[in-house]
């Protein structure tokens, strides 16, 4: 059985056409799409899937994902880190509006008072 995801997932469709079935027919048992079945034998992180595939071709969980647990049968936790895009929302954003606003601002703030005194009275 080959442990690069990508060659698993063919050998485990070609050992599910051996006996009659696909991921399609998985997924319409387990009431999912069959690209979620095609993600749980690449190694994705839904253990039921992965269990229901590992049932169909005879096998345990472990013997089908080895890399998913450790020496005693127990599921290890989420090994890759997360993968971002951005920095984290508290790097990027202040807690609180600056004290003073920039004198930039300052001439707009006073022509839209004068406006809004004008329109008001």
């Amino acid at each position: 059985m080959p442990i690069n995801p990508v060659h698993r997932r063919d050998w485990i469709g070609y050992q599910l056409r051996l006996r009659n079935l696909s991921f399609r027919a998985i997924a319409r048992q387990e009431g999912v799409s069959h690209q979620a079945v095609c993600a749980a034998a690449r190694g994705s992180s839904s253990r039921p899937l992965q269990e229901a595939l590992a049932a169909a071709l005879g096998l345990t969980p472990q013997a089908l994902f080895p890399e998913l647990y450790d020496e005693a049968g127990q599921r290890l936790g989420s090994t890759r880190a997360p993968q971002r895009s951005t920095p984290p929302a508290a790097a990027t954003c202040p807690l609180s509006p600056p004290a003073t606003l920039p004198e930039a601002a300052l001439p707009y703030t006073r022509i839209e008072e004068s406006v809004f005194r004008h329109a008001t009275s």
